[in-house]
């Protein structure tokens, strides 16, 4: 008889064992599930208020005129430089008229970094001299990563003294 007990006893020990092995399981399906909740929670884009989405459209549509380019080609989802730096300007614009980084990300479908980087963006434009902006931009090599002047000559090792730091 205690044999069968102890066999009943074991069997029991077993389940209890997987049992609590499928509760830790569980709780940890659960925590993951908690925090992907937090996290979507965390990134739901915001609605963007009505007044602040025309004022953005208005500078869009102001800049997209003197730019030349269209409305439809602002919003794309694109880096080419003609339009980047449009979108950059209006998102410059829009944030010196009052309008949040997050409302300005509303309306362009965008997370807020990516604005805040393009406001930083655009101000340094702004703030770089108009000719070194023009030479910047119409000169080929230093599109390239090149500089304009050409790297200095070894030093002329006939100078160097002896005994000095140098030699």
């Amino acid at each position: 008889m205690s044999e069968k007990l102890l066999a009943e006893l074991l069997c029991k020990d077993d389940q209890i064992i997987k049992l609590s092995r499928q509760v830790a399981e569980l709780q940890d399906t659960c925590n993951k599930l908690r925090n992907k909740l937090a996290y979507v929670k965390s990134r739901e884009k915001i609605v963007p208020n009505p007044a602040m989405f025309k004022r953005t459209a208005a500078i869009a549509s102001a800049v997209c005129a003197e730019r030349g380019i269209s409305d439809v080609a602002l919003m794309e989802r694109t880096q080419a430089r003609e339009i980047s730096h449009a979108r950059q300007e209006v998102m410059y614009l829009a944030s010196i008229a009052g309008i949040s980084g997050r409302q300005i990300a509303a309306f362009f479908g965008l997370d807020n970094s990516t604005v805040v980087y393009g406001i930083s963006a655009e101000k340094a434009r702004r703030n770089m001299p108009s000719k070194a902006l023009q030479i910047a931009n119409d000169v080929p090599e230093l599109k390239r990563g090149e500089t304009m002047f050409p790297a200095s000559p070894a030093p002329n090792r006939n100078l160097i003294v002896e005994g000095s730091r140098n030699g």
